[in-house]
């Protein structure tokens, strides 16, 4: 049977409403969702899980004023104890690289008392009698709207980055210098002191940026749910040796909640050696198909078999397709996968320089960004990825 993009599309449609976490909106595409998975003979439970927003709403701006502070007193140190500047250049160094990384000790802060939201994960199964492998198929189904645009967030952190780095291999190399009594430029306060002042300038901004409920989300990510439920009407018929399982992930935009509540309860169930998870966020685009299998600094990869098999099926359906890389300054899905140890992907689609990365998180979130033909890509790829896992892995 074939994917049919007329049913994603349709699904996507339906779901196109604002429904950020914990709003009337979500607990909407909640009940859609069962009902979907309902109709289609699948075992279905809803794990209900509570949430701190502790992690998002002020660990991560205690980070950017972490930062900001540090970036400072590199500089006012600069001039007056070389070293000092470069120990604390060592320290952001640190503090950034370690910030990019997801680890499991982060699901600890979203039992931290704070302001708590209550959300739902929907999960449908098709179990095989005697299999031996397991897909995961996930995506989130809630959806947000930012103050800040996608475009001027991903302007802002990448000049705070370019930024810091240059402060910091600056700062260290001039310090240096200064250290062992080598002559320096006579223009080395100046400059340091406007690479201090934008990059802290992109930062603050950063600090500007508030969450709300404006977004219909038809991009990110009810076409994700869309490819999600057609994968799950056609796929059980198909399959042979392999259990399914489907996901819609609640509260993924606060923070990526539903995951990491799913892999804290559900996790140790699967066996890490024949379980794959495929992540869709955004497969709705006109664009090339995008496989992210790596995010953070230095790039830590998390598709392993996946990746290859992707971007061969993608060659033989002559799809275009690009690997995506997440440096920092976004989060999907599949980080939560990631730390547990299964292979897991985010497949996606579009292009860089277009409209959707002024729409996302915003209320022009819309259907009119949503290409038939790439969900039917999307759903083609996943769909022929599914085949070959149950018949050759």
């Amino acid at each position: 049977m074939k994917f049919n993009s007329e049913h994603a599309y349709k699904y996507t449609e339906d779901l196109s409403f604002p429904r950020s976490p914990g709003s009337e909106g979500e607990k909407q595409a909640r009940d859609y969702i069962i009902d979907s998975f309902k109709h289609k003979e699948l075992d279905v439970d809803i794990q209900e899980f509570k949430f701190s927003t502790f992690p998002l709403s002020v660990m991560a701006r205690f980070f950017l004023v972490l930062l900001i502070t540090m970036q400072i007193l590199m500089y006012l140190c600069y001039d007056r104890n070389p070293l000092y500047s470069v120990l604390i250049s060592f320290a952001v160094v640190s503090l950034i690289i370690t910030s990019t990384k997801w680890r499991k000790n982060y699901h600890k802060l979203y039992d931290v008392p704070w302001k708590e939201k209550t959300s739902w994960n929907i999960i449908a199964r098709k179990t095989k009698e005697n299999a031996t492998k397991n897909l995961v198929f996930l995506a989130h189904y809630d959806s947000k709207s930012q103050t800040l645009p996608a475009f001027w967030r991903a302007t802002l952190f990448g000049t705070s980055l370019v930024g810091s780095v240059s402060l910091i291999g600056l700062t260290t190399l001039l310090a240096i210098y200064k250290f062992i009594d080598w002559p320096v430029p006579v223009w080395d306060k100046s400059l340091l002191f406007y690479l201090c002042i934008i990059t802290n300038i992109a930062l603050f901004l950063l600090q500007l940026n508030k969450s709300g409920n404006k977004s219909p989300g038809s991009l990110d990510n009810a076409s994700g749910i869309g490819v999600l439920l057609e994968l799950a009407k056609i796929l059980p018929e198909e399959m042979n040796n392999t259990n399914l399982t489907f996901i819609a992930t609640g509260a993924e935009e606060d923070g990526l909640c539903g995951a990491v509540r799913f892999m804290e309860k559900e996790g140790y169930k699967y066996d890490k050696e024949k379980t794959y998870f495929i992540n869709f966020d955004g497969p709705g685009a006109e664009g090339n198909i995008i496989i992210t299998s790596a995010y953070g600094i230095p790039p830590f990869n998390t598709g392993g078999l996946l990746t290859p098999l992707s971007l061969k099926i993608a060659k033989e359906l002559k799809y275009p397709v690009t690997k995506g890389y997440i440096p920092l300054g976004a989060g999907l899905d599949q980080f939560p996968v990631s730390v547990y140890g299964f292979p897991v992907i985010t497949v996606s689609c579009g292009k860089l320089f277009s409209k959707i990365i002024f729409a996302i998180h915003s209320e022009y979130d819309r259907m009119d960004l949503i290409s038939r033909h790439a969900l039917e890509r999307a759903g083609n790829l996943c769909y022929k990825m599914a085949l070959e896992i149950d018949r050759y892995f």
